[in-house]
């Protein structure tokens, strides 16, 4: 491979990485314009130029707009192609475990309404129910 290849990699890289720290950084402000924009494809194509489920410190944009509690980002991360069932490979929890721990019902009901699966356990064998049950949640649910 030439250094120009090599380079042009390298630069593609930092790009999508600098898009995740972007996208992340709106999701922490509830700046929904902002994820809007960052989630829209550029260029006249249908794609964005980096992956929406890359994590950033081990955290999916979707799995910290459901711990934010913010049905309007999780709309716009879905609706750029977010996998509501993606999983931290550590914890096993999905977007619908995060939002269910903090009794967030409205994110759960978007989540759900995008085919989140509900059985979906994480690492100590609980579902999205039994993460808010544990955090106290059930009665809210």
């Amino acid at each position: 491979m030439c250094y120009v290849e090599a380079t042009g990699a390298v630069d593609q890289r930092q790009r999508q990485r600098r898009s995740i720290r972007q996208l992340h950084d709106a999701i922490s402000h509830d700046d929904v314009t902002l994820v809007r924009q960052l989630t829209t494809p550029t260029s006249g194509s249908d794609r964005l130029d980096f992956d929406v489920d890359q994590c950033l410190r081990r955290v999916t944009a979707l799995r910290a707009a459901a711990d934010r509690g913010s049905p309007d980002l999780c709309r716009c991360l879905l609706a750029a192609g977010a996998d509501p069932d993606r999983f931290d490979p550590d914890s096993g929890d999905t977007a619908l475990h995060a939002a269910a721990r903090g009794g967030h019902v409205d994110v759960m009901r978007v989540l759900l309404d995008a085919r989140a699966d509900a059985e979906v356990t994480d690492s100590s064998g609980a579902t999205a129910l039994g993460a808010a049950a544990q955090a106290g949640f059930s009665s809210n649910l």
